[in-house]
């Protein structure tokens, strides 16, 4: 059942989903939905991790029956020991997965990362590809032209894209 959230800020539409920043807004009632969509879809099983990833929600997605539909998640961690990063995640449920979502949402995750006004501010974006799809040539041109640069290969062998603030 679709939570009645009092957002106050960003919103956006995108093919008929409604897109809110929720970045440190998410109340109890969203928690548990986000929970169990989680688990529902197989995201991350867990229920503790699930919990634990709550509080880097940055934006969520619902569809036209006000059902979540997806979720961008960022946490602040260190890149070459000395640069601090929003290192990015993202999850579409396979229902609502259509052409552009991913893009348009990683690309306002960051716009309003870069917008924050916040001390010790990380001095970018950082996504890791663990998506294989993610890693061909049709994909890596996508991330080139929304700015994104390859940094190479993460010790697992996935590519590192970084965006600049």
């Amino acid at each position: 059942m679709p939570v009645h959230l009092r957002i106050t800020g960003v919103e956006y539409t995108f093919s008929g989903y409604r897109i809110f920043c929720v970045y440190g807004k998410v109340d109890s009632g969203l928690a548990r939905e986000l929970v169990d969509f989680w688990i529902d879809n197989k995201a991350i099983q867990n229920p503790q991790r699930a919990k634990a990833r709550v509080p880097q929600v940055a934006l969520i997605a619902r569809n036209s029956a006000g059902r979540l539909a997806g979720v961008s998640t960022v946490y602040i961690s260190m890149l070459n020991r000395n640069q601090r990063y929003y290192f990015y995640r993202m999850f579409i449920q396979p229902t609502d997965r259509v052409s552009g979502m991913m893009r348009f949402m990683t690309l306002r995750t960051r716009d309003y990362l870069r917008g924050l006004k916040v001390e010790d501010k990380p001095q970018g974006m950082a996504i890791v590809t663990e998506n294989r799809k993610l890693m061909d040539r049709g994909m890596r041109r996508e991330f080139e032209r929304a700015g994104f640069t390859c940094l190479g290969k993460t010790p697992k062998g996935f590519d590192l894209w970084i965006s600049e603030f």
